[in-house]
């Protein structure tokens, strides 16, 4: 539903507009910036709504022209296999736009079909890597990539039966423009976008136009058009065009109770409702792969953490345990001094050790210490705690995609637990020692670095 929607984004030629989800009802006011000013990082990104918070679940709706559609012949039906070949294929097609293997979707045609393959859209227009790039550094990273076509073609999915096996125009018919979109078998094939001329010309150019462009949707679908949806001012199209189309035409009713978008947003009308836009599904938008890797492990990674914590509860409770048994062995400790009347130096002196052994950090506490100074990019190998010599000895491994990130996080860590442990002498850089793991170098790129280090606790 649009209403699980944190934001929604969505860029034009010139501008792009940005929703937060109070603006995503009637008389929407988004936050607008130009391409231009987006390219002058970070100008202006402070102006976000939700800007530096968690921005997951973010729509970022493109122009179709940002999209491209290519039939590739493949034998296999297996998506792992289907994704590595797009992969290839894509990097190796547009060597210019590095990122590109990364933002595509795909669709197999049926085994039974003479030739077997799979169509793919994918992003082929630079502006949109320089948009996804500005919003994911104000933590509003796109999970969901569309075009108006692509939200046109779920919507009709809904509602007409046939959709998945027709040919189908809409015409999205506004006051000043109309936008075309043509569908085969529920597959987005092209759009085009009409200004709609003054006087008594007006629906006669229209009526050229619709006939200009279905002889070219003949031309790339092999195929005859057998439906005509009409969205908008459909009463207009009506007494203008009626008996001068020999497809049927059907009228599609307004989504939800109608809005008041921006004027430059017209095109988004027959598709945003009074509560914005519903999320789309895998076949009608791209999710960034690393993303869809980043959801996909999720789940493990909460099952981790569910598990340390649980861990760390235990530990707590049997640390808890301990001291008291510890101060309970003080008081019975204290009651057979005083009991055979030891000398008060002697007294003292017994009861200045126990306390300085009651003093220390208990282990659980320190594990968990350390567990609150560790930065993402840092897994713990081995912890060692001696408490007669109030000392920690550790080991662990720090990924990074490059040397000033390493020591980034050797700092963090440093800086995190001197002040997590409230140590007297903070921990330096200079005391760690590190050698890089060459089990383990990354094929993106990143290296492992292993580390050690010895500290005085309190």
């Amino acid at each position: 539903m649009a209403t699980h929607l944190n934001h929604i984004v969505v860029a034009t030629d010139e501008k792009i507009h940005v929703f937060s989800p109070g603006g995503f009802r009637s008389n929407a006011s988004p936050v607008e910036f130009s391409l231009e000013e987006i390219s002058s990082l970070p100008t202006g990104m402070e102006r976000l709504p939700g800007y530096g918070k968690n921005g997951a679940r973010t729509l970022l709706v493109v122009p179709d022209l940002w999209l491209k559609q290519e039939f590739f012949a493949f034998q296999s039906q297996k998506n792992a296999l289907v994704n590595a070949f797009l992969e290839r294929k894509l990097k190796a097609a547009y060597p210019h736009l590095p990122q590109i293997n990364r933002f595509f979707t795909f669709s197999l045609k049926e085994p039974s079909t003479e030739e077997r393959g799979v169509t793919v859209f994918f992003l082929q227009e630079q502006k949109a890597f320089l948009l996804n790039g500005f919003l994911a550094r104000a933590k509003l990273r796109p999970q969901w990539i569309t075009t108006p076509a692509l939200l046109w073609a779920e919507r009709l999915l809904k509602i007409e039966r046939d959709f998945k096996n027709q040919g189908v125009l809409l015409v999205d018919l506004r006051q000043e423009q109309v936008f075309l979109y043509f569908f085969s078998r529920g597959e987005f094939l092209f759009s085009r976008r009409l200004a709609l001329a003054d006087g008594s010309g007006r629906w006669e150019s229209l009526l050229f136009e619709i006939n200009q462009s279905i002889y070219l949707y003949a031309q790339k679908a092999k195929s005859v058009l057998n439906k005509i949806c009409v969205a908008g001012d459909i009463e207009a199209l009506q007494k203008s065009l009626s008996g001068k189309l020999d497809i049927p035409i059907h009228r599609l009713e307004p989504e939800g109770n109608g809005t008041s978008l921006p004027r430059d947003l017209s095109f988004l009308e027959g598709v945003w409702s009074s509560s914005g836009i519903g999320i789309p599904s895998e076949v009608y938008s791209i999710t960034d792969r690393t993303i869809r890797h980043e959801l996909k492990w999720k789940p493990v990674q909460w099952c981790g953490i569910l598990t340390a914590a649980v861990s760390i509860i235990a530990f707590s409770s049997v640390n808890l345990w301990l001291d008291s048994l510890l101060q309970d062995k003080l008081r019975i400790q204290a009651a057979l001094m005083e009991k055979h009347s030891q000398p008060l130096a002697e007294i003292e002196q017994a009861l200045d050790a126990l306390t300085h052994r009651a003093g220390h950090t208990p282990t659980a506490h320190a594990l968990m210490h350390l567990d609150a100074a560790l930065p993402e990019s840092m897994l713990i190998r081995e912890v060692k705690i001696n408490h007669e010599t109030s000392s920690m000895e550790l080991s662990a491994a720090i990924t990074a995609d490059h040397i000033d990130r390493f020591r980034q996080s050797m700092k963090l860590f440093a800086d995190n637990l001197s002040r997590q442990l409230d140590l007297n002498r903070a921990i330096t850089i200079e005391d760690m020692a590190f050698q890089v793991d060459d089990l383990k170098v990354n094929n993106g790129g990143k290296t492992t670095y292993r580390i050690s280090l010895k500290a005085i606790i309190p």
